[in-house]
C-alpha cells in the first residue's frame, strides 16, 4: 500500500507526486527522504497531460545536487514524458549546460527523436498538431538558445542529420 509521512501526507497519487514537487524546488533533504520512504522514481504527474518524472522536474530549475541524488537513487535518465520528450531533451532546451553534462555522463541518448504522440484521446475530438514530433535533442537545445548547450552535445556525438523523420523542424530551427 501507498506510504504515510508523519502528519499523515501520503506520498502517492498526489495530484503532481511530492518528489517532483520536492525536486522542482531543489529541497534535497526532502528528495533524500522521500526517496528513502520509496517514493517512485518514475511516478508522473498523471493527472496533467504531460507525464513528468521527478527527474524532469528536478531538471527545469536546473538542480544538479537533486538531478544527482535522483539518478544515483536509480532515476531513468532516458525516461519520456507523454509527449515521448526525454529528460535530455527538457534540460537541454532549457539551456543549463551543467544539467545537460549530467544526464549524458549517466547515459541520457543525445541522438533520441521525440516519437509520434499516441494520447490524443486526451483531447476527445480535437485534433491538434503535435509540436514535439520527430525533434531531436540537438533541435531542443537550439530552441533553448544556449551554443555552449549545443556544442556540447555534438562534441558527445548528437547527429545533425536527422532530417528524415521530419525536415519541415530541422530546416526552420536551423535558420
Amino acid at each position: 500500500g501507498a506510504r504515510v509521512l508523519p502528519g499523515g501526507s501520503n506520498i502517492h497519487h498526489a495530484p503532481t507526486p511530492v518528489l517532483s514537487l520536492a525536486a522542482s524546488a531543489g529541497e534535497i533533504e526532502i528528495v533524500q527522504t522521500l526517496i528513502e520512504r520509496g517514493a517512485a522514481l518514475e511516478e508522473t504527474d498523471e493527472n496533467y497531460e504531460f507525464g513528468n518524472t521527478p527527474l524532469m522536474f528536478a531538471c527545469w530549475p536546473g538542480k544538479i545536487e537533486v538531478i544527482q541524488t535522483l539518478i544515483r537513487a536509480g532515476a531513468n535518465v532516458n525516461a519520456t514524458d507523454n509527449w515521448s520528450v526525454t529528460v535530455l531533451m527538457h534540460a537541454a532546451k532549457r539551456g543549463s549546460l551543467s544539467v545537460v553534462e549530467q544526464l549524458v555522463k549517466n547515459g541520457a541518448n543525445v541522438n533520441a527523436i521525440v516519437e509520434e504522440f499516441e494520447h490524443w484521446e486526451r483531447f476527445g475530438d480535437e485534433k491538434i498538431e503535435d509540436p514535439y514530433y520527430g525533434k531531436s535533442v540537438l533541435v531542443f537545445a537550439i530552441e533553448g538558445g544556449n551554443p555552449e548547450v549545443v556544442e556540447y552535445l555534438l562534441r558527445q556525438g548528437a547527429r545533425v542529420n536527422q532530417e528524415e523523420v521530419r525536415p519541415e523542424y530541422y530546416k526552420s530551427a536551423m535558420q
